[in-house]
């Protein structure tokens, strides 16, 4: 059991998880560290993951994301995830915070909609109990989206995180030394024409500036 929770606390530091959510999978490692695969909808970046991730480099939380494109999906059962979301609530894992820094670039129009229930829904639980029922638009929001590419940025340090550049949907959150800074640029370029200038420009560990 230990060494099944070293490989995954391995795999949580490596991408930046906030102290929260790895007290929290930290607990019965192996079944909880399925319960975060799963919830996290494999290697896809679900919006769920916001909730968890942190900048590798200063461990800031939230991180900012940019959605260039993204997947509406079909949930064949959702009760099961809503209560899933109820203990989360419960336990600190779920973070409002993350649901402020979101800007949809992308044509789905699920997105601005689910987003904007998930937001009210959440500010709702300040005064009401946590319910499969009232848990319903997060579930939408983290769990029936799925970002192909975009970007993620940590707004304390400037460095950007790519999605999608290599494997779709596949967040690469991975310390400087180990990025491919022609890769990272090759997608910057390719999405300069959605991305905001400040993230375009003023981003670490490089920008399109760097390039020239």
């Amino acid at each position: 059991m230990s060494v099944t929770w070293y490989n995954a606390e391995k795999r949580f530091s490596s991408s930046g998880i906030t102290p929260e959510a790895t007290a929290y999978f930290k607990k019965d490692c192996v079944g909880r560290w399925l319960e975060y695969l799963a919830l996290a909808g494999g290697s896809l970046l679900k919006p769920w993951l916001l909730n968890i991730l942190a900048c590798p480099i200063c461990k800031e939380h939230p991180l900012s994301v940019h959605i260039i494109q993204a997947e509406s999906n079909v949930l064949k059962e959702s009760t099961s995830l809503a209560k899933e979301l109820v203990i989360h609530f419960k336990k600190g894992v779920l973070s409002e915070p993350s649901l402020k820094p979101i800007h949809n670039l992308s044509s789905n129009k699920d997105v601005d909609k689910w987003l904007a229930a998930a937001r009210t829904a959440f500010a709702g639980l300040a005064k009401q109990k946590p319910t499969p029922a009232t848990m319903q638009p997060l579930v939408d929001f983290f769990h029936r989206l799925e970002v192909l590419e975009g970007v993620l940025r940590c707004e304390k340090c400037g460095r950007f995180y790519p999605i999608g550049s290599r494997i779709v949907g596949v967040p690469e959150l991975l310390p400087d030394t180990q990025r491919d800074k022609e890769a990272d640029l090759a997608f910057l370029k390719k999405h300069k024409d959605v991305l905001p200038e400040k993230l375009l420009s003023g981003s670490k560990p490089f920008t399109l500036k760097s390039k020239e």
